[in-house]
């Protein structure tokens, strides 16, 4: 996709674009109205699915920033044990 239409999908989304995406790939899609232009057997599979966002994985980016060098340090015994 060129910058120009990825520029475009991100400032009003489009049948063209990342929701014509979805077809092949089922990214995330950063606005919601995108689903609009999603046929509805995809955009379920897509991780910014409304009905997904409210299952999903939350990440708190303070617990991250505490403990970003613990936890990798811990991976890192893991992995090389």
């Amino acid at each position: 996709m060129s910058m120009r239409a990825a520029s475009s999908s991100s400032s009003r989304p489009t049948r063209s674009g990342w929701p014509a995406l979805t077809e092949y790939f089922p990214a995330g899609l950063t606005q919601p109205e995108a689903f609009n232009y999603v046929k509805p057997e995809i955009a379920k599979n897509c991780p910014t699915y409304p009905d997904n966002i409210k299952v999903g994985l939350k990440i708190d980016p303070k617990f991250w920033l505490d403990n970003q060098a613990a936890v990798l340090e811990r991976f890192n015994s893991w992995i090389l044990a």
